[in-house]
């Protein structure tokens, strides 16, 4: 027959491990004997491990503060103190304040490189010669008499109604923008109104072709070619 263990503290049975090789005591009982003060590396509870305040010396609720709360309050109310010290020209990265416009004297808003004029400024200033697409004036020259409203719905019907860039047809232009398609000329040249010079672009795409003109005349010269092509055949 098999023996049966009691643990010596209350009378349970045990395992016979726990008999021979442990405390000879039960769960409950090995565990209330080892908590607290009844535990050999008790060294206080964790009341006597929170820190004190760094200011004052009393002792903090948590183990994450360094200050007390009223100690804590007044330690803020320096550094808003310190920090409103060293703003304006007490800072030591004061720059002489915001930069101003150099025509108007308009105070600009940031520090941003390179910028010397306010936005009006900029687009008086971009006005002319200055502007990077100016031509020698050659978008104040008036249209060719062949430029005609004829020709304009020639053109769009050529392209079935559809700007040729992104594929926007005339309702959605009308839509968005209150105005039928555009018609733009390949080269750039107001007197040159031939059918393989005019493409149907919508407002948006009309107005990118203003930059980098020589992508956009590729471009759109290679769309024409191979439409004008394909009707041919």
């Amino acid at each position: 027959m098999s023996k049966n263990y009691c643990c010596i503290k209350c009378g349970e049975l045990i395992s016979s491990d726990s008999a021979m090789y442990g405390t000879g005591r039960c769960w409950k009982c090995y565990s209330s004997n080892c908590s607290g003060k009844q535990n050999n590396n008790f060294k206080g509870g964790w009341e006597n491990k929170l820190p004190n305040c760094i200011d004052c010396g009393k002792k903090l609720k948590g183990m994450r503060n360094k200050r007390c709360w009223y100690c804590n309050l007044k330690y803020k109310k320096t550094l808003y103190i310190d920090y409103g010290n060293r703003s304006g020209k007490n800072n030591s990265n004061f720059r002489g304040g915001k930069p101003k416009c150099i025509d108007c004297g308009k105070e600009l808003n940031g520090y941003k490189k390179g910028v010397k004029r306010c936005r009006s400024c900029w687009n008086i200033y971009l006005r002319g010669e200055n502007n990077p697409n100016w031509k020698d004036g050659i978008s104040f020259l008036p249209y060719s008499s062949d430029w005609t409203v004829k020709l304009k719905i020639k053109i769009r019907t050529r392209d079935n109604f559809t700007c040729q860039y992104c594929g926007m047809t005339e309702e959605e232009n009308l839509q968005k923008f209150n105005r039928c398609l555009t018609i733009h000329h390949i080269d750039y040249n107001k007197q040159n109104c031939k059918e393989d010079n005019l493409i149907t672009l919508c407002v948006c795409c009309n107005s990118k072709a203003n930059k980098n003109r020589d992508y956009w005349y590729s471009y759109y010269k290679y769309i024409i070619d191979n439409k004008l092509y394909e009707e041919n055949i």
